[in-house]
């Protein structure tokens, strides 16, 4: 199936891993969904779901990857990306984590 990005980017996406996509897929005849993420997010989500590591990305891309996957409900994808987070997080005062996380 493809995805068309928010930058307007169509992109090959595996819909098996997205509860999400897959819905769509039972319910319409479409073979491009939009998705509100920009091409970069979902380029690194395509990349990161098919290995079995955690990412190893700078913190806001593991925010946006996180996002995505939480919106495309990918929950084993969503667990190893919001464990890459928790250690970064790891070890860091309250004023760097608010910082971080942009409270």
């Amino acid at each position: 199936m493809k995805v068309i990005t928010s930058d307007n980017v169509t992109m090959e996406f595996d819909h098996s891993q997205s509860q999400v996509l897959n819905d769509l897929i039972d319910d319409t005849s479409t073979d491009v969904v939009p998705v509100p993420f920009v091409s970069p997010t979902i380029a690194k989500v395509i990349q990161w779901m098919t290995v079995s590591d955690d990412p190893e990305e700078p913190w806001e891309t593991l925010k946006s990857m996180a996002q995505a996957a939480d919106f495309l409900n990918m929950p084993d994808f969503l667990d190893r990306t919001c464990r890459s987070m928790a250690n970064e997080l790891k070890g860091r005062k309250p004023e760097q984590i608010r910082r971080m996380m942009d409270f």
